[in-house]
């Protein structure tokens, strides 16, 4: 998700993240139905009783990383399990991917790790172009998230610049972080999410990150791309390597 922008100021010393911890599951779960999700300055904004329509579960936040993952995947297994009436799952095929990515987003800025985690499917494929390989599966996407968490400490949030409405099974999005409300340079990405109803839960199958570059090429992009083009016409079998 988007996480890998942070890559780039890793060197600077950052705070060491502590999750909140709440204390009771009806105020964690009153935290997340109540929020409002914050958007960039040329974004829309979510209002409360949409962002009552989201999904709702137990969200219990744990004072090691490890364990926080753990939670995750264990409250999405508990919530897959859990019989969900007919009524219930028309709901989720009537939710719009984009209310999914809101809520994901909106969890990443409070640093709760095990409130995302039932939003990813089991096999879920999550790319972040930065790595050289995707994340496969949900214990492995929240590992991730949880590192990314841990390294950016509190101060850092996404901001929602826009996004696509509409369509229930995908969303397009574009992004940029801020460190304590000011912009970051570097920081602008888009993501891509798609989405199915499993077992009566929607949730992320796929998705993709592509992220502002840190160095800028320029004209030399095309130059390269120019010469790539030639090489192949000459010796088309190199395709085949890649």
């Amino acid at each position: 998700m988007a996480a890998s922008t942070f890559v780039a100021f890793t060197a600077a010393a950052a705070p060491v993240l502590k999750p909140s911890a709440s204390s009771t599951s009806e105020s964690s779960e009153s935290s997340l139905l109540g929020s409002r999700v914050e958007f960039g300055r040329s974004g829309g904004d979510f209002s409360r009783r949409r962002l009552k329509s989201l999904r709702s579960g137990t969200h219990v936040a744990q004072s090691s990383s490890s364990d926080s993952v753990r939670a995750g995947a264990s409250s999405a297994s508990t919530s897959r399990s859990t019989s969900t009436s007919p009524a219930a799952e028309a709901a989720e095929k009537q939710k719009e991917a984009a209310v999914m990515v809101q809520e994901f987003y909106a969890a990443i800025n409070r640093r709760e790790i095990t409130s995302i985690g039932d939003l990813f499917a089991d096999d879920c494929v999550y790319e972040d172009l930065v790595f050289p390989k995707p994340f496969v599966g949900r214990k492995a996407i929240l590992e991730f998230f949880q590192k990314f968490m841990d390294s950016v400490g509190s101060e850092l949030e996404f901001r929602v610049d826009d996004i696509t409405t509409g369509d229930p099974d995908a969303a397009g999005v574009i992004w940029h972080l801020e460190w304590k409300g000011k912009p970051l340079p570097f920081s602008k990405g888009c993501s891509f999410y798609r989405c199915k109803v499993l077992n009566g839960n929607r949730q992320f199958v796929y998705g993709r990150d592509a992220v502002e570059p840190a160095t800028k090429p320029g004209d030399f992009t095309l130059v390269a791309l120019k010469g790539l083009a030639a090489l192949l016409r000459t010796f088309p079998s190199l395709a085949d390597r890649f």
